[in-house]
């Protein structure tokens, strides 16, 4: 329908809508300019302003289907057939506030839709805020515990002679309260020094050791314990630490026959027997002793009444890394007891049996770790014991302990490297 009736009711709703003065020789070019841009940005399509005084003054007979498409859109419809279609649902002829009904209806519908859409964006967003904040409560505990695995807490070394000061340094992940962190020293007689705050900003604190044995400093989070570094102040050479003394460097006195063996007087003898207290053997050397992750360890070690030994003669062999240990202990009787450690791995005689071990305390014991590409054996008398692989490297070795309940003797200590070359030896 492209009837002059038709594109006369366009133009009477133009001059409704842009308020045209009903004469449409006076309407004014700035009018047609101001109608030309409406048409180009609702409808996209251009319509000069001699092609709209033509239109208004009904001049051309036939328009194009896109220009009559393009009038139709500026006025609110779809297509110039939504218009043709809203004419014809009217059963007179189409008045000047019927014409601007559509355009009343069309703005009236936005606008409730614009209403509406606009509550629902609000309730959609405070819908999002919510569902984060309960979200970020239920995984807050969650990414708590994900951080606190991140921290850093370490040294640059974790053995010395007295005094000796460590270098510790860390690193607390964003996200975490810095004031919740908290440092515990404590030193080898077990005086606690804190707790004292942690500056997160330093990243790295200086702290000095003068006690011989072991000496530690805790990291706190919210008063828990997530990290724990221990520091071995030691004399050079042998040591030997008794419950009652303390510590006492070795001395040739205890170099006698043949063998390194301290010599109780009687109420050290009562003491060891009443407490089920132990004697330690420990050598250490300011120079590493050799490569944790490859060496082979052999020591000649007897544990019985000719050595003050008490029941039930416990033998420990331990070689002390910078990251970690190996070492066995067995004893006579009590297999259950029976611990092997190497590096991340501990088997006890709780959950392996090992009754097949042959130990007869009077007689000596021949003491054997190796420890070659991450796979640890111990031998006891030759007798392969167990055997284990480790995953984290335990670093330079620093030191070689032997624990015996009551006293215990040393026969001889020898320490070789993977290749097998000797690197320490102590015959006594």
């Amino acid at each position: 329908m492209k009837s002059n009736i038709t594109l006369q009711k366009i133009v009477e709703a133009y001059q409704k809508k842009y308020n045209l003065d009903n004469d449409v020789e006076k309407i004014t070019s700035l009018q047609l300019k101001i109608i030309e841009d409406d048409i180009m940005r609702k409808a996209k399509v251009p319509i000069s302003e001699s092609t709209l005084r033509r239109i208004f003054q009904q001049k051309t007979e036939n328009p194009q289907l896109a220009t009559l498409n393009a009038l139709c859109i500026c006025l609110g419809y779809n297509s110039y057939t939504d218009f043709i279609s809203e004419i014809q649902q009217n059963d007179t002829e189409l008045s000047t506030s019927k014409e601007e009904k559509p355009t009343n209806n069309h703005l009236t519908k936005r606008s409730s839709a614009l209403i509406f859409f606009s509550k629902k964006k609000l309730l959609y967003f405070i819908g999002i805020v919510i569902s984060l904040i309960i979200l970020a409560i239920i995984l807050r505990p969650l990414f708590e515990k994900y951080q606190l695995s991140r921290v850093v807490f370490e040294s640059d070394s974790y053995s010395g002679t007295p005094p000796t000061t460590f270098h510790i340094h860390y690193y607390i992940p964003w996200g975490l309260n810095g004031d919740d962190f908290t440092i515990e020293y404590i030193d080898a007689d077990g005086k606690i020094v804190g707790p004292n705050k942690i500056d997160v900003k330093l990243n790295s604190i200086n702290k000095s050791f003068f006690q011989i044995k072991e000496n530690r400093i805790v990291l706190k989070y919210k008063n828990e314990k997530i990290k724990e570094l221990k520091f071995f102040i030691r004399n050079p050479g042998w040591t030997i630490f008794n419950p009652e003394a303390g510590h006492i460097s070795q001395t040739e006195e205890y170099r006698k026959n043949g063998i390194f063996h301290l010599v109780p007087d009687s109420a050290l003898l009562k003491h060891l027997a009443d407490k089920h207290a132990f004697i330690e053997y420990e050598y250490y050397d300011k120079n590493t002793l050799g490569d944790g992750d490859g060496f082979t360890l052999i020591a000649r070690l007897r544990n019985s009444d000719m050595d003050s030994g008490t029941p039930y003669y416990d033998i420990n062999a331990d070689v002390t890394c910078e990251r970690g240990n190996h070492g066995i202990i067995f004893n006579n009787g009590a297999s259950s007891y029976m611990r092997i450690l190497s590096s991340d791995k501990e088997i006890t005689g709780e959950t392996y049996d090992f009754s097949h071990l042959s130990y007869t305390p009077e007689n000596w014991q021949l003491v054997k770790i190796n420890v070659k590409n991450k796979i640890t054996e111990f031998f006891v008398n030759d007798n392969l014991i167990y055997s284990t692989q480790y995953q984290n490297p335990v670093g330079k070795i620093s030191s070689l302990m032997f624990r015996f309940k009551g006293v215990g003797s040393i026969d001889y200590v020898r320490l070789y490297d993977d290749k097998g070359s000797l690197i320490f030896e102590d015959d006594f």
